[in-house]
């Protein structure tokens, strides 16, 4: 039993990049069946938390093995563009079947030639997916990754930073990033949203892994990046399925396109409150004096 007033020793870097990656790579091994299966939500989580891993590999990695780390990076990106087909056209029909869209598209006769081709294709990358994960090069990065986890984290230089400042300076840089890519013309271009929108996916990973050392602060900092992250992840989606309609059909159905834009724009007055929002907690001086360390 813990005495009163003692306070418990902060974990080392090294210790805390561990428990993290170690979190996250249980989450890809206990989905790998569920994708195999054919199932959404495993394939959904199985990528998000290889993204997750690659911001912890990046941050950890600059402070200890930052080659080795990076090269690992590199490869679960390739890993999660590779399942991100299955996964859009996932997303994409979930869209084009949610209430508002059917009932306003499901008389059109190009309604249902849209749909019946994104599920062919929703077919044909499930089976894609299934081949990646019995594939002998994922299975070899799952036992790199692994060995990296183990004995990757072993600091090189000295002094080790604490996870305080480790978390503190990730989270400020990323923030940078942020600023930057918001700066985006009024026609919010989709290019340029997409990547204000992994720049505030960054930032919110980053701030959820660091909330139990920093504090509070930081965790409501994440709370507000993800609501803004949510309405650029709406915006993306109708991009990518603009995107996918234009590509397929030589002539686009225009009734679908329509309702999409139109939903485009809806969706980009959410996008103002929540960077408003955010904005509004950025100057408050409790979160400020938290990222100074």
């Amino acid at each position: 039993m813990k005495a009163r007033g003692v306070k418990t020793p902060a974990p080392s870097a090294p210790a805390y990049g561990r428990r993290l990656m170690r979190r996250q790579q249980r989450v890809v091994l206990e989905n790998e069946e569920g994708v195999i299966r054919g199932e959404v939500e495993p394939l959904h989580d199985l990528r998000v938390a290889t993204r997750r891993l690659r911001v912890l590999l990046a941050t950890f990695g600059e402070a200890f093995r930052l080659n080795e780390a990076l090269h690992l990076e590199r490869r679960l990106n390739e890993l999660q563009k590779k399942l991100g087909p299955a996964r859009d056209a996932d997303v994409l029909i979930r869209i084009l079947t949610s209430p508002p869209f059917v009932g306003r598209l499901e008389t059109q006769p190009n309604y249902v030639r849209v749909l019946t081709k994104l599920k062919v294709n929703r077919k044909r990358n499930r089976q894609k997916a299934v081949r990646i994960l019995r594939s002998r090069s994922y299975h070899r990065l799952n036992t790199d990754l692994d060995a990296f986890i183990r004995n990757g984290l072993t600091p090189r230089r000295k002094p080790v930073p604490s996870v305080a400042k480790l978390g503190a300076g990730a989270i400020r840089n990323a923030l940078t990033r942020v600023d930057k890519h918001a700066r985006i013309p009024k026609t919010f271009p989709a290019d340029k949203a997409h990547k204000l929108r992994i720049a505030c996916r960054r930032t919110r990973y980053l701030a959820e892994f660091f909330n139990p050392v920093l504090g509070p602060e930081v965790g409501k900092l994440a709370k507000r990046l993800r609501g803004l992250q949510d309405v650029l992840g709406d915006i993306h989606d109708i991009d990518v399925l603009i995107t996918a309609i234009r590509t397929e059909y030589s002539l686009p159905p225009v009734a679908v396109l329509s309702e999409l834009r139109e939903e485009r724009k809806k969706l980009m007055g959410k996008y103002v409150k929540a960077w408003s929002r955010l904005s509004d907690f950025r100057k408050r001086a409790k979160v400020k004096k938290v990222l100074k360390r």
